[in-house]
């Protein structure tokens, strides 16, 4: 499986303080069946941010550290940014908040973004188009938190329909953080809305939970369109060989 959101860099955000910590999260992700993750640190607006600079020294410690212990754990690089009027032209300046690995199929990128609970779902529209312009394609961040999304999830059917993707949490989907986000991943599943689910692992618990959101998914969508989720999706966006 392939994690598409996390924060496990030691020392640069709210993931984990210490390397320590971070092996613990890596060890709790190859428990589950993750063997991809990519570093998502906060970037563009919240008093998290971090620069590619210290995200690349913290990325590169622990990839020296899982070699070290011999731990078959894969980090690519990227941000988790938060939707800012700026946003298209830092990415044009500064492609190195984008996910690494692309480009993809057809030259296209991707980036993960977070909106604000305090912006409207129509903050999105000319984010998306002004993104697409520059053949980047945005994946929003867990938007079974955004009150407008849990009023009605039709909400964000304009933004997947125009060529935005959703990223759902698996923890949310199992319920760890209340019935209501639960109900909203389930509505956005049901609706085929959501294209990829990953955890943003700040922890332990987090890091291994992506097995156990696979279960519950399949109950609701079927093995096939469960594993999509965690996989083939994923791997997309990343530009990865799943027979790698």
């Amino acid at each position: 499986m392939i994690d598409l959101h996390t924060h496990i860099l030691p020392g640069v955000d709210d993931g984990p303080q210490d390397l320590d910590g971070a092996i613990a999260m890596a060890r709790a992700a190859l428990a589950a069946g993750v063997r991809v993750v990519a570093a998502t640190p906060h970037a563009l607006g919240t008093h998290l941010d971090v620069s590619p600079d210290v995200r690349d020294a913290s990325l590169t410690a622990l990839r020296a550290e899982l070699a070290r212990l011999l731990l078959p754990l894969h980090i690519v690089a990227g941000f988790e940014c938060q939707v800012v009027d700026r946003l298209p032209e830092t990415l044009t300046t500064q492609p190195a908040y984008l996910y690494a690995r692309g480009p993809v199929a057809g030259g296209q990128r991707h980036v993960l973004i977070e909106l604000r609970e305090s912006l409207p779902v129509t903050a999105l529209d000319d984010l998306l188009f002004r993104l697409q312009m520059l053949r980047i394609t945005p994946v929003l961040a867990h938007p079974e938190r955004h009150p407008g999304i849990a009023r009605s999830v039709s909400a964000i059917e304009g933004f997947v329909r125009r060529g935005g993707k959703l990223q759902i949490t698996a923890s949310a989907l199992l319920g760890d953080v209340g019935w209501r986000e639960r109900r909203v991943c389930e509505a956005l599943l049901g609706q085929g809305l959501a294209g990829v689910m990953a955890t943003d692992a700040h922890g332990v618990r987090e890091a291994g939970s992506l097995g156990l959101a696979v279960a519950r998914a399949t109950k609701l969508l079927g093995a096939a369109a469960a594993a999509a989720l965690v996989t083939s999706a994923p791997a997309a966006i990343l530009g990865l060989d799943l027979a790698e």
